[in-house]
C-alpha cells in the first residue's frame, strides 16, 4: 500500500445527531488529488455497535482500492490496519458501492447526490458518483472517516 495523507474524507451526520425519520447515517465524501476535488453525498445504516451487515463501520482511517465485486461490479473496497481495529475484529468486505436507498446496503458506504441532504433518505446518480469517484483514487489511498463535530451528539 502507498504510504500517503489521506485525500479522501467522509464526515458522518449520525441519525440521532439529525433527529429526523431518516434512520441512516448521511455524509459527504470528498476526494482530492492534484487535478481536482470531487464532492458526493454518502448513506451508510446507522451506527449498531459494529455489528456485521447491519451497522455503518467505525470511524477512523482506511486504505483504498478499486475492485470488482460479483454482487456489486465496480466499486472501492476498503481496507482496515491495526490502527483501525474496533473490538473484537476489524471488518472485512467493506465497500463503497453505487445503490440509492438504505435496503441497498448491508454495512457498507453507498455514494451518490441527494437532492436535499437535511431531509432525504435517498441517493440519486449512484452510478455516475461511483464511477467519478473511482477515476480520481488510485490504489493505496487514504481514506478517513468522523463525525461531523458541527453537529451535537
Amino acid at each position: 500500500m502507498r504510504l500517503t495523507k489521506p485525500n479522501t474524507h467522509i464526515l458522518r451526520r449520525y441519525a440521532d445527531q439529525l433527529g429526523d425519520e431518516c434512520p441512516s447515517t448521511r455524509g459527504r465524501i470528498n476526494c482530492i488529488n492534484s487535478l481536482r476535488s470531487i464532492e458526493f453525498s454518502t448513506l451508510e445504516p446507522p451506527w449498531e455497535n459494529n455489528e456485521l451487515n447491519i451497522s455503518c463501520i467505525p470511524e477512523g482511517e482506511y486504505f483504498l482500492t478499486r475492485h470488482i465485486s460479483k454482487r456489486h461490479g465496480y466499486c472501492v473496497k476498503l481496507h482496515c490496519d491495526a490502527k483501525c481495529r474496533y473490538e473484537p475484529d476489524p471488518r472485512s468486505h467493506i465497500l463503497i458501492h453505487a445503490g440509492n436507498f438504505p435496503r441497498d446496503t448491508a454495512g457498507c458506504i453507498l455514494v451518490g447526490t441527494l437532492q436535499d441532504p437535511d431531509e432525504s433518505c435517498d441517493l440519486r446518480n449512484s452510478k455516475y458518483s461511483l464511477e467519478k469517484l473511482r477515476d480520481m483514487i488510485m490504489d493505496g489511498d487514504r481514506l478517513v472517516i468522523y463525525r461531523d463535530p458541527d453537529l451535537k451528539s
